[in-house]
């Protein structure tokens, strides 16, 4: 739908800015008239241009007005870029083809110029000629002093007419103006020269020519049905023939054939004289098929005064040369779309991709306070990091984060970057309430408040001035409920003008007030984890120290049992044996129990450890173990980690335990300790020994507490050392695994981290 609407807009654009172009070249062609012949076709084939541009243009304008009246959305606006590359390709497109069309014009003007200059020069020699051999006719006679016999006239007028064919009469005309003698092609010649020389104005003009000595043509005359002709004259200085002329009528259609030729291109010519035509090239039908092109005088001084004209034939040439100009300009305003739309198109995609990388970092910001969230980071500077972002999406607004206190009826600062010290101190504290402000009354409602006008609203009363202050006109506050329903803050946008909240608005708000309900409730979590913590250490260490202490006295008083052994008989020593045997697993039971849960509850700070030390001195503690099972201790040298101190040493004690205990009877125990590099960067603490080993089907059980493989008559034990060396493992960040097979041992690895290796 988008698309359409843009292609539909950029169709409407195209039209308008190319009307607007062609009627501004049309004016210009109008005012200055570059090529007059032909100004007048042009104007008409612009004006047709544009009524055709205007019928196009008017129904798609009718349809979007009725989009509009309808309520449909129109179609996206444009840019400016957009916009001017588009008019600007429609002006190129334009002057394009008014140029070429300008071209055309000017090519067919210069051609038919060329043209005229030829036929007149061509035209002025053929009559000049006709004039002079008339001329040298009456001077051979004047010559010989008298006029020729009749066979000699004969002989010369046959010669003339058969070598000059637009010839069609030689005679002769006394001073009355009568033929005395004559020679003609045909009996019509004969009476065109009679009608010629009936015409009073006519024979005023052959009067006239008397008085020369030179030959004349006079103007033509066209019989009805017959092509025009005119007379040529010449007087005769004979004694006896005073007053006497040599004429010649001229075809005068015959001698501009002659001249014209075949060779006039796509032109047709006239030759008028007056309002009369003397010659047309070609039929040209009526006058409104053709376009005039050019026009040149012709004559000589001893003829009348000739008008050769060009013209065109509208259908042909010159319309070819607009067909090509046309396609020009139809050519380009399909660019000029096309570049609309792309340009268009270019520029969603650009605001797509800057909507995606905002997108990007808006969620790796998210992401960022994520982990922040994740890596316990405070909470004020969770909320703060949280503010700035929101601020950062919108650079409009102004966020703030107030928190429920414990007395759950006030609200206090969690953060507000970007709002000035006295308008805090004035928030802190906020009573939550019903015209408490936009945030009481939020948190008092548990909905939404907008206030679009702060400084006339009833619920900042007390607090105008402040907000004057600091420039705050609209406040937008959002309850933050945990998931039970329980009241946690506020979450409020300012802003320093109108605040027109729209889809993008309620979005960012919504997931800021959800990352902020997140922190808050994480924080509120570990909180109370931390007070459970705490309680359950103490839980533990009272209850370890209240069972051990009736434990110690059992202890104390089969002791006391033992040294009078000797009163008791056989069955209640071997009670006492019994009862001093559970009294020591229970407290060694009871002693890992309370190493167990310090593994999570006791925490010390990691620090820079060299492993080899600390093996040193867990080695010295187990020396006893290892002196009376005659275990042999294989080592390498381990590198150095950033750790827990007491529970590295725990971690290995365990591991060491284990690989001496359970070592197969008759057998010497053989440990070894090493470590490995893994290509990965990561590496390996290895404890390898030569034990009864196991199955490796129970794997994902001996990591659990209380878990056992083995009788607690062979191989004592509580089944949770096993389970302390994990927990310490997790805590570093490191992985623990182990493999083995029934009777040739086991090796346990402990893989740590490549930054925990120095």
């Amino acid at each position: 739908m988008k698309n359409r609407h843009l292609i539909f807009q950029a169709y409407l654009y195209t039209l308008a800015f190319t009307l607007l172009a062609v009627a501004g070249v049309s004016l210009f062609d109008l005012l200055v008239q570059p090529a007059p012949g032909l100004h007048r076709q042009q104007s008409l084939s612009d004006g047709m241009l544009l009524a055709i541009i205007a019928l196009l243009l008017l129904p798609a304008l009718g349809v979007w007005l009725l989009q509009r009246r309808r309520g449909h959305p129109g179609p996206p606006s444009f840019d400016r870029r957009t916009l001017a590359a588009g008019a600007f390709g429609v002006l190129l497109s334009t002057l394009g083809w008014y140029l070429l069309n300008l071209h055309n014009v000017t090519l067919i003007t210069e051609q038919s110029q060329l043209l005229l200059n030829r036929i007149k020069d061509s035209a002025e020699d053929t009559l000049a000629t006709r004039l002079a051999l008339i001329r040298r006719m009456a001077e051979r006679w004047e010559n010989i002093g008298s006029l020729p016999s009749d066979s000699l006239w004969q002989q010369e007028t046959g010669s003339y007419l058969r070598d000059l064919p637009d010839l069609n009469l030689l005679a002769i005309v006394d001073a009355n103006l009568v033929v005395r003698r004559s020679e003609q092609r045909q009996p019509a010649a004969t009476r065109w020269l009679e009608d010629f020389l009936a015409e009073p104005q006519r024979r005023a003009w052959l009067h006239a020519v008397r008085s020369g000595r030179s030959a004349h043509l006079s103007p033509s005359q066209a019989r009805p049905g017959d092509p025009p002709q005119a007379l040529i004259a010449m007087p005769l200085s004979l004694p006896g023939a005073e007053g006497w002329l040599l004429v010649a009528s001229l075809a005068v259609n015959d001698t501009l054939h002659r001249v014209l030729g075949d060779h006039l291109g796509e032109f047709v010519f006239h030759v008028h004289e007056g309002e009369l035509q003397l010659y047309a090239s070609l039929d040209s039908g009526s006058p409104d098929h053709s376009v005039p092109v050019g026009a040149q005088p012709l004559g000589l001084a001893q003829t009348p005064a000739w008008t050769l004209s060009t013209h065109l034939d509208r259908n042909h040439m010159y319309a070819s040369g607009q067909y090509l100009a046309l396609l020009v300009l139809l050519c380009g305003l399909a660019l000029s779309f096309f570049l609309m739309v792309s340009q268009r198109l270019a520029w969603h995609a650009q605001q797509q991709a800057q909507r995606l990388l905002e997108q990007q970092q808006y969620e790796a910001a998210q992401r960022r306070i994520m982990g922040m969230i994740s890596t316990l980071q405070p909470l004020e500077q969770i909320l703060r990091e949280l503010c700035l972002l929101m601020e950062q999406g919108n650079p409009r607004v102004i966020c703030s984060v107030l928190l429920v206190d414990d007395s759950r009826q006030r609200l206090t600062i969690g953060a507000a970057p970007s709002l000035g010290e006295r308008y805090n101190q004035a928030v802190e504290g906020l009573r939550i309430g019903e015209g408490m402000g936009a945030c009481g009354s939020a948190a008092y409602l548990r909905q939404p408040v907008l206030v679009a006008d702060i400084a006339n609203d009833r619920r900042w009363q007390g607090l105008h001035q402040l907000a004057a202050e600091e420039g705050l006109h609209a406040c937008w506050s959002t309850p933050l409920l945990a998931g039970d329903g329980a009241l946690l803050g506020t979450f409020a946008i300012y802003q320093r003008g109108p605040l027109q909240v729209d889809t993008e608005l309620e979005e960012l708000v919504a997931t800021a007030s959800h990352l902020a309900t997140i922190a808050i409730e994480h924080r509120n979590i570990l909180a109370e984890l931390e007070r459970s913590n705490r309680e359950l250490q103490e839980f533990a260490f009272v209850a370890s120290h209240d069972l051990q202490e009736p434990l110690r006295k059992i202890q104390t008083f089969a002791e006391r049992l033992q040294s009078r052994a000797d009163a008791l008989d056989e069955q209640s020593r071997d009670y006492l044996v019994r009862m001093s045997s559970a009294a020591a697993r229970m407290q060694a039971l009871i002693r890992d129990l309370l190493a167990y849960s310090r593994v999570a509850t006791r925490r010390e700070p990691f620090v820079h450890l060299e492993l080899d030390r600390v093996l040193d001195e867990v080695l010295q503690d187990l020396e006893g173990t290892l002196q009376s099972s005659g275990a042999h201790i294989e080592r390498e040298r381990l590198p150095a980690i950033e750790g827990d101190p007491s529970q590295i040493r725990q971690l290995l004690q365990n591991l060491l335990s284990n690989a001496v205990k359970f070592h197969k009877p008759g057998e010497l125990p053989n440990v070894r300790i090493y470590a490995e590099n893994q290509p990965t960067g990561e590496w390996r603490l290895c404890i390898s020994d030569n034990g009864v080993g196991f199955d490796e089907k129970y794997l994902d059980r001996i990591f659990n507490p209380f878990q056992r493989l083995h009788g607690r008559q062979q191989y004592p034990g509580t089944g949770i050392g096993l389970a302390i060396v994990k927990k310490i493992v997790e805590r570093h960040g490191a992985r623990l695994s182990a493999s083995s097979q029934p009777g040739r041992g086991a090796t346990f690895r402990v893989t740590f981290p490549a930054s925990d290796k120095e």
